[in-house]
């Protein structure tokens, strides 16, 4: 799970999402959209982290993170409850380490 001294910037990349309507950054490093479920759908996130969150341990690649989806058929409701929820672990790399893997 995220760290709470784990400071993250998450937004969407309007520009690459596909079949997606209505993206709004809804909180701190939350994101709601609209799609149509017979067409199908993609959302591409950009997550920034700061150098300094990423470990500095030999054999450590990446800070590994969370990404939750809840899925919501009635959008209207006051307190509406997630039809489906996943979540997935990523593991966001600096890019200097990236760079040094390469040399």
């Amino acid at each position: 799970s995220l760290s709470p001294s784990l400071s993250l910037s998450l937004s969407p990349d309007e520009r690459a999402c596909k079949n997606v309507e209505e993206i709004s950054e809804i909180g701190c490093n939350a994101v709601s959209f609209t799609w149509n479920s017979n067409i199908g759908a993609q959302i591409v996130l950009r997550i920034n982290c700061l150098s300094t969150e990423f470990s500095s341990q030999k054999g450590v690649k990446g800070t590994p993170l969370y990404i939750q989806i809840d899925t919501f058929e009635d959008t209207e409701s006051l307190n509406p409850e997630p039809a489906d929820r996943c979540y997935c672990q990523i593991k966001v790399i600096c890019e200097e380490t990236l760079d040094q893997n390469v040399q």
